[in-house]
């Protein structure tokens, strides 16, 4: 099944790609995952995205399926080995290693997130980013409501005397409009 999924390093490849899965013998059949796995250990962020690019473009030339397929498999062995580590004993002298793998694949989990389209990620998951984003569109909306209000405070005034000065008529003029006052205050509102 990993065999599938992930481009494996062949046998007796003395200069494979830095992100083939799999070891100078080759990559054992149904050992495919722990070996993709295995290579985000040793990842850096700024790589996640080059290292599943590579191996989502393996599994699309092998006509086997969709990035929506390769995502989901992921995302499920992902989150499979992140609750493996979570079962660990605490106490044990490997916890140490257990809780950097945790944090390495959470973090490729939070780089899978940005990848989904079809909201395969559990519901839990895209409630908690869902209401996040709620929360902040409501206090980017509040915001912007106190600023038309302050904004509505201060203009109102000059308003009405720009709309009253277009009744004023020019004294010695009586066909034109007294625009004065208008222009003075456009310029005090312009800058």
């Amino acid at each position: 099944m990993g065999l599938n999924y992930f481009k494996s390093r062949k046998r007796l490849d003395f200069s494979p790609h830095p992100f083939d899965v799999g070891n100078i013998l080759g990559l054992k059949r149904g050992y495919g995952n722990n070996h993709f796995l295995l290579k985000i250990y040793g990842l850096e962020k700024a790589d996640f995205e080059t290292y599943y690019t590579y191996h989502l473009n393996h599994f699309r030339s092998t006509g086997r399926g969709t990035e929506k397929d390769f995502l989901s498999h992921v995302w499920h062995i992902v989150q499979k080995r992140i609750e493996y580590f979570e079962r660990k004993d605490p106490f044990s002298s490997e916890h140490p290693r257990h809780l950097s793998n945790i944090g390495k694949l959470t973090e490729f989990q939070q780089y899978l997130g940005t990848r989904d389209k079809w909201n395969i990620r559990p519901n839990d998951v895209l409630l908690k980013e869902k209401d996040g984003k709620i929360a902040e569109l409501e206090a980017h909306i509040q915001d912007l409501e106190e600023q038309l209000k302050a904004s509505r405070g201060i203009r109102a005034p000059i308003r009405h005397t720009i709309l009253s000065g277009f009744s004023l008529r020019h004294p010695s003029k009586p066909g034109q409009l007294n625009l004065t006052w208008i222009v003075l205050l456009g310029e005090y509102v312009i800058n």
